[in-house]
């Protein structure tokens, strides 16, 4: 098939983004500027994973003209219905074999909050070499279903800590013998062996 690529000046934002003709169970619910849940910039760039929890900020959004509850009695106020909002973070993609934390591992994290903002959430990271895509699923207080997605990678590049394991050693003793032994005002001053007299001469005198 064919893959066509469109660019535009408008710059780029999660809840823009139109990746079927249906949005999932909201057919052609709005997003942007209205109602949804988006990964934030930092937690969504490309990058390789390494520890026990990954760290997942998210940003929920809800535009929508307030609406107000009646009061049920006299001496109560009117009550906000906007929301709960119940956001799961989990990974997809992701075995039980590469979680390595038993047969039942966690791999999602589920949570409710009251109010439109900027949250985080910790979810555990597998615990061997892989991919996976970290899926983030809000449904508000009519039932609407909202997604965003990004990929990472854990502990691909766990060589490279080795590398430096490795290298810094060797790297600091090498600095450590050529000051030993960097030159002085004099000069560099080297024992002969072998000498009658012994003792230590400069570079270019012979030995008595």
């Amino acid at each position: 098939g064919n893959v066509y690529s469109f660019e535009t000046k408008a710059r780029y934002h999660p809840l823009k983004s139109w990746v079927s003709q249906a949005q999932g169970p909201n057919g052609f619910a709005s997003r942007w500027a209205y109602e949804g849940i988006a990964a934030s910039a930092t937690s969504r760039a490309p990058r390789d994973v390494g520890g026990e929890t990954l760290k997942v900020q998210f940003e929920i959004v809800d535009s929508r003209p307030p609406a107000w509850a009646p009061p049920m009695t006299a001496s109560e106020d009117k009550k906000l219905t906007r929301g709960p909002y119940n956001v799961t973070v989990k990974l997809v993609g992701v075995g039980v074999d590469a979680m390595n934390a038993g047969e039942r591992p966690i791999i999602g994290i589920t949570d409710s909050y009251t109010k439109p903002g900027t949250y985080t959430i910790e979810i555990p990271c597998p615990r061997t070499r892989t991919t996976a895509t970290v899926l983030l699923q809000m449904s508000d207080e009519h039932r609407l279903h909202f997604e965003d997605e990004f990929s990472v990678s854990f502990h691909v590049h766990f060589y490279r800590v080795l590398k430096w394991l490795v290298a810094l050693p060797f790297t600091f003793m090498a600095t450590a013998v050529l000051a030993i032994l960097s030159p002085t005002g004099h000069g560099l001053e080297l024992p002969i062996m072998g000498s009658r007299g012994g003792g230590r001469h400069a570079p270019g005198e012979l030995p008595p």
